[in-house]
Parts: structure tokens; C-alpha cells; sequence
């Protein structure tokens, strides 16, 4: 009888453990959404204003629309969202377009690609790695609430 009070209190425990983790769960799978709709909008203007045209200047102007819609990631909307990596490529992407509106010219590089695409390259690759990670805790987490929740045997 009391072997069977320890199993069933050692059941409870893992119920009780299982529910705290699907809430970590769902709060990290919250988080990695919230990541993956403003790293999407980061990436999409970063590429569009990273181009090699002589245009593109024009379009990194405070002025232009898409040079509009990338200021509020970078100064607002990103904060407490992206990890260190994501905000130091964020960082220099920004620094690279300030120079060349500065210069007005395209961006020393070598091959295809200029510095500032250079950039955006690296801006997302840590939005990648960023959410990576997280998805693999999220994976975790699952993975022991299934482990905890399976039936005695």
C-alpha cells in the first residue's frame, strides 16, 4: 500500500512538472512567433534596401517608406525580440546604410556582393540561428512533457 502511494505521488509530481512545462512551452512557442514575424519584416527590408542599385540610396533615405518601416524594428520593435548576435548584425546593417547615404555611393565589396548586402546577409543568418534555437527548445520542452505525461506501466 505504501509502495503505492509513493508511485502515485511520483505520478502527480510528474503531472504537476508536465503542466509547468507546457506552459514554459507555450510561452516559448509565443516568443519564437513574436521572433519570426519581426525577423521576417527585419530580413524583407533589410534585402529590399540592401540592393546594389544606385536606387537603393534613394530608398535608404528617412524619408522613403521602406527606410520608414525599418526604423521602428530597429528602435523599438526588436528590443527584448532578437538575441545578441541578431542585434549586433542589426547594428551594422543599420551603420552601413548611413554610409552610404553619407557617401552616396555603393559600398566597397568584393565579388557580387558590396558590404551592405554583406550585412543583411549576416542579419539573416543570426535571425536564423536565433530561431533555430528556440525552436529546439520548444522541441525540448514537448519532448518532456511526453515523457512525463505516458501512462505507468
Amino acid at each position: 500500500m505504501e509502495a503505492d502511494k509513493k508511485k502515485q505521488a511520483g505520478r502527480e509530481f510528474d503531472f504537476k512538472h508536465a503542466e509547468a512545462l507546457k506552459l514554459m512551452a507555450a510561452a516559448s512557442l509565443q516568443k519564437l512567433e513574436r521572433k519570426r514575424k519581426y525577423y521576417h519584416r527585419a530580413k524583407s527590408l533589410a534585402r529590399e534596401l540592401s540592393g546594389p542599385g544606385e536606387s537603393a540610396v534613394e530608398q535608404l533615405k528617412m524619408s522613403q517608406p521602406r527606410r520608414q518601416q525599418f526604423e521602428p524594428l530597429y528602435t523599438a520593435d526588436l528590443i527584448g525580440v532578437e538575441d545578441s548576435d541578431a542585434e549586433t548584425a542589426m547594428v551594422w546593417l543599420r551603420k552601413y546604410f548611413e554610409s552610404r547615404i553619407r557617401t552616396g555611393k555603393k559600398p566597397a565589396g568584393g565579388g557580387f556582393r558590396t558590404h551592405l548586402q554583406q550585412a543583411a546577409i549576416a542579419r539573416s543568418v543570426a535571425c536564423e540561428k536565433d530561431t533555430e534555437s528556440l525552436t529546439n527548445t520548444v522541441d525540448a520542452l514537448n519532448a518532456q512533457i511526453v515523457a512525463l505525461s505516458a501512462p505507468p506501466k
